[in-house]
């Protein structure tokens, strides 16, 4: 503590071109000490957004399951928000077992939709018809 008393007097006794210059080499000091943290935080908080971002998008394979179910993964744009459509044609062999969410692979001609998806067809709707045959699932 005598120290740092010690440091003030001899700070405020030095005049005040002394002062100003140590009041701005403290300010760069706390600058740079910032910019380093932020600099060495920016890829933690990529990664983090990278994996949140992996999350969200569907695992989907294009062999399908065994009974010969086909799978089309494909990604599309409806304004300024992008989603991912999966197309699914139905296989040959046994029962068909529906995605997560879905309790049955939807019928020729029918969809199913996420509910944003169609919160944002029926705020927006396209001229052509876009949901009209959305369901919630």
């Amino acid at each position: 503590m005598r120290e740092f008393l010690l440091g003030l007097r001899l700070l405020f006794g030095a005049g005040r071109g002394n002062r100003i210059r140590f009041f701005l080499m403290a300010a760069g000091g706390s600058i740079g000490v910032c910019c380093l943290a932020l600099v060495l935080t920016v890829p933690a908080i990529l990664d983090a957004h990278d994996g949140r971002d992996a999350a969200r998008q569907p695992v989907t394979s294009a062999h399908g399951p065994a009974d010969g179910t086909l799978v089309l993964q494909r990604d599309d744009a409806y304004g300024s928000r992008s989603f991912t459509r999966v197309f699914v044609a139905r296989g040959t062999g046994g029962p068909h077992a529906g995605p997560p969410g879905l309790s049955e692979l939807p019928a020729p001609g029918e969809v199913f939709v996420s509910p944003r998806v169609h919160a944002c067809c029926v705020t927006r709707p396209r001229p052509r018809r876009c949901c009209r045959a959305a369901r919630r699932a």
